[in-house]
């Protein structure tokens, strides 16, 4: 959809760009808070930092996690021993300090490396519960909004989904009927603000939905007088029969979904999928927004709020073994075509030019695949 792919280059264009020193800078110091972390917990004995009795089990999967890139960055050998001494606190403090002296300003990456160094320094209570990544992240405003909305990879993808949205809703509107929008896991609203803004012209029914009451309520508040605007409790890991029921009328005459950094938190992602499928009228669009890559400075940092999958394979290989809580690109597109949806386009394309595709995430633009029962 070349409108989406101009809106979302226009976006990441007009903005803040992150300088690469500044992205190799944070993954330096967020492999020295894991080599900080794990000497603290296994000491000589690397190894033994995932059996740590205080650990829960998805603690114990993150400690994996940096043991793997640990070892893949050379700092642990292949048998998970320190190739060379692990670092001391106020070295990884230095190592944040220089990041941030290459991003100072918010807005232009200052406060999500200030949001990385404060989880750094927090690791040991966040892996054992005493500390939850809630009151960091908003602990400031401009940390969420950095994450979610004003970094150049997020102008990008927020645009592209919206124009997503936007060109649906035309569609629905020259058919003489009003689209009806649904959005899951809004959270923030990073990506609803966008969206809004940009069928800010158009009557539709817009309904915004998040498991905590605490989004939910501050959608009403935030965004309240916006015409045809509604909100409420949807739990993309609920039954169909419990999300038909938290849809009310709604359900069975969606003409949009819009999922932005939610689905990685579905138990059974292609199940989820296919559940918003049946929920949605026949040839409805789906723009879902996932990144494909587990950068460095997120497994100390937005890990803490994912939680891994059941055993089992599917779509990605066994999650709970390897402890990725993403599946990667080629697997969104595998799990999204093979869940009740035709694969459109995936912005920017995973060999995409732009320098915003270097963060690996992503819009994937699909249509509700038809079905016997649209005859």
């Amino acid at each position: 959809m070349r409108e989406a792919r101009r809106a979302g280059a226009e976006a990441a264009d007009c903005g803040p760009k992150l300088d690469p020193l500044v992205d190799a800078a944070r993954d330096r110091a967020a492999l020295a808070s894991m080599a900080w972390a794990v000497d603290r917990l296994g000491g000589d004995s690397p190894a033994a930092a995932t059996m740590a009795a205080d650990l829960s089990a998805d603690a114990r999967a993150i400690v994996g996690r940096w043991l793997d890139e640990l070892r893949r960055s050379g700092h642990l050998s292949a048998d998970i021993r320190w190739v060379s001494a692990p670092p001391s606190r106020a070295e990884v403090d230095r190592a944040w300090a220089e990041a941030l002296a290459l991003a100072p300003d918010p807005g232009a990456g200052g406060a999500l490396t200030r949001f990385f160094a404060a989880c750094s320094r927090n690791l040991p209570a966040l892996l054992t519960g005493e500390v939850r990544l809630q009151s960091l992240l908003f602990d400031q405003d401009d940390i969420a909004a950095e994450i979610y909305r004003t970094n150049e990879a997020s102008r990008y993808t927020n645009a592209a989904a919206a124009e997503v949205v936007r060109a649906r809703c035309r569609g629905v509107l020259r058919s003489g009927r009003t689209p009806q929008v649904l959005e899951v896991g809004g959270g923030v609203g990073g990506t609803t603000e966008a969206v809004l803004d940009t069928v800010r012209d158009l009557p539709l029914r817009y309904h915004f939905t998040d498991v905590g009451d605490w989004f939910v309520t501050r959608a009403c508040t935030h965004w309240a007088g916006r015409a045809g605007l509604s909100a409420g409790i949807l739990d993309i890991n609920d039954a169909s029969e419990r999300q038909r029921e938290a849809l009310g009328d709604l359900a069975g005459g969606i003409d949009v979904v819009l999922a932005a950094n939610v689905m990685h938190n579905a138990v059974d992602v292609s199940s989820s999928l296919r559940i918003l499928a049946d929920l949605c009228r026949p040839e409805a669009a789906l723009a879902l927004i996932e990144t494909g890559t587990e950068h460095l400075p997120l497994l100390i940092s937005m890990r803490f709020l994912m939680t891994l999958p059941p055993p089992g394979s599917g779509i990605g290989g066994d999650r709970t073994r390897t402890g990725r809580t993403l599946l990667d690109t080629t697997d969104w597109s595998e799990v999204v075509a093979a869940s009740g949806w035709d694969l459109l386009d995936v912005l920017p394309g995973p060999d995409d030019d732009h320098p915003a595709a270097r963060y690996d995430q992503h819009v994937w633009h699909a249509v509700r695949a038809p079905k016997e029962t649209d005859r």
